[in-house]
């Protein structure tokens, strides 16, 4: 991301947009911390939570205690553990969340992620790879005359 951002992102060549997109039920309890930290942390939480997934994603690592984890993740954020609870157990984001991923299926029929889509379009990588995300974003942008 930071090469993205560098490159691309803080040029104006590409306008960024991230979703976060629940593939199980504890996705949805995580997106919910980021959701509840000031909106100026925001990206903050979620890089911390995905570089910390290890820590609390039990549907994806195995004999993982995602409630400890959350908790040790929304602790970092700032929050108290009945902060964490509140956020995680709140409804307030449900339908938000939902569109979300409604959303993703309906227009590109996401898998997995991460998932990119360029000018409106599913994009797969083979190997998710800085070098093949830069060609395709060099490719799509020369297509629109944008050097």
């Amino acid at each position: 991301f930071p090469q993205l951002k560098a490159k691309y992102i803080d040029t104006g060549k590409v306008y960024y947009v991230t979703r976060l997109f629940p593939l199980f039920p504890l996705d949805g309890q995580a997106y919910k911390l980021d959701l509840c930290v000031p909106p100026e942390h925001f990206f903050q939480a979620v890089d911390l939570l995905f570089r910390n997934q290890a820590q609390w994603d039990s549907a994806e690592y195995q004999g993982v205690d995602a409630n400890a984890g959350l908790h040790k993740m929304a602790r970092i954020m700032g929050m108290s553990d009945a902060q964490a609870d509140a956020c995680m157990n709140a409804t307030t984001y449900n339908d938000h969340i939902n569109k979300v991923a409604e959303d993703g299926n309906t227009r590109y029929n996401i898998q997995g992620t991460p998932t990119f889509a360029i000018d409106f379009k599913k994009t797969n990588f083979q190997n998710n790879s800085w070098d093949e995300v830069q060609k395709a974003l060099d490719a799509a942008l020369a297509a629109k005359g944008v050097k």
